[in-house]
């Protein structure tokens, strides 16, 4: 065979071989393509929500000091547990795919004539933003979306219908603010100076069955009959449901006027929302020396167990007008107000260290 021949054959061959190989390699690989963004925004540029589900809305507003406060009641911070990724998601959500890029004929067809909520938010600006999510997809895992009225559909996360919903269902108020039933407290203590020491006397009232209470004295150190777990483990912190002592009985008719304290104050406003040093809350009147109040009561996890729950309210000093007093809230929220609490119940709480209605 000529050897130009066989040279041209050689290369024909190189070329077939580098064409298939492109072509089945192309073929059999998959091309990942990101899911584009639905909008984009900084969580910063967020100042107002407003969430609303059927009938029922909820609004949040940002402080001065970037701290977020429900619109009513005025002041109150969102629980950070329920609260802590909710600007996040709104900064910016991912969304499966676009739908339509026309005009929606039927609004219905995709549960959008009656939205099942409605999310608007303010940004830094003048500018606002408006969600409306409609019904649930095939597989319940997204929902249909517009932003502002525009004729682009998109699916989006569930996610976004259970976070943001839940905000409207189960209204996120801090611990320390939910009114609570007497009925289901089963503990008040009142501690006379610094929680952290192990030497600080307190009395408490307690039930194990919400109806049957009795009194601890656990003010005298030196009482032997004192089981004081607090002083056999150093270091364990507060917790005056930790010491044991004689169990004195009530007087019955006496602890039932009072029973109502148990169950917290009536009024609590919010004083400083943003305080994180000793000193934001010396000026108030509130440091380690301050007598607290804490309150015991059944609650029940995610997964529905019940335990004893519980809140400390370190007490400060009574406001100018006389109606309250400054308080500190010692609990895991990771925004911890100046508060004020109601002078009454405070005082009242307070006189049950002095005057314990038991038994004669």
């Amino acid at each position: 065979m000529n050897f130009k021949i066989t040279i041209l054959f050689i290369i024909l061959a190189f070329l077939t071989g580098g064409i298939f190989y492109y072509f089945t390699t192309n073929e059999s690989e998959d091309v990942s393509i990101d899911p584009p963004w639905f909008y984009q925004v900084s969580m910063d540029d967020i100042n107002f929500i407003e969430v609303t589900r059927q009938e029922k809305t909820v609004g949040f507003y940002k402080n001065e000091d970037t701290t977020w406060s429900f619109v009513n009641p005025k002041g109150i911070p969102p629980s950070y547990e329920r609260w802590g990724g909710v600007t996040l998601l709104l900064s910016g959500p991912q969304t499966k795919r676009l739908l339509v890029a026309d005009k929606i004929e039927d609004p219905a067809e995709y549960g959008l004539d009656n939205p099942n909520l409605i999310i608007n938010f303010d940004l830094i600006g003048g500018r606002n933003l408006t969600l409306k999510l409609g019904g649930a997809t095939s597989d319940f895992k997204h929902y249909y979306c517009q932003i502002n009225d525009f004729p682009e559909l998109f699916i989006i996360s569930s996610m976004w219908n259970d976070v943001l919903g839940n905000l409207v269902d189960e209204l996120p108020y801090p611990k320390w603010y939910i009114k609570r039933d007497p009925k289901e407290m089963v503990g008040i203590a009142i501690y006379k100076g610094d929680i952290q020491s192990q030497a600080t006397p307190a009395r408490k009232f307690e039930t194990k069955n919400n109806k049957d209470w009795y009194f601890m004295d656990l003010s005298d150190l030196d009482d032997n009959a004192t089981n004081n777990m607090l002083n056999q483990a150093p270091g364990t912190g507060y917790a005056a449901f930790l010491k044991t002592s004689d169990k004195i009985e009530l007087d019955t008719s006496e602890w039932n006027k009072k029973q109502y304290l148990v169950g917290g104050p009536q009024n609590i406003t919010v004083v400083k929302s943003y305080a994180s040093e000793p000193e934001d809350y010396k000026k108030y009147g509130i440091g380690d020396a301050s007598d607290a109040i804490e309150l015991r009561f059944n609650s029940f996890s995610q997964k529905g167990t019940e335990f004893i729950d519980g809140i400390l309210l370190k007490i400060g000093d009574k406001t100018e007008d006389n109606k309250s007093y400054y308080a500190y809230s010692e609990n895991n929220e990771f925004i911890k107000p100046v508060l004020a609490l109601d002078a009454n119940w405070v005082e009242s709480v307070m006189d049950l260290y002095s005057n314990p209605p038991i038994k004669k």
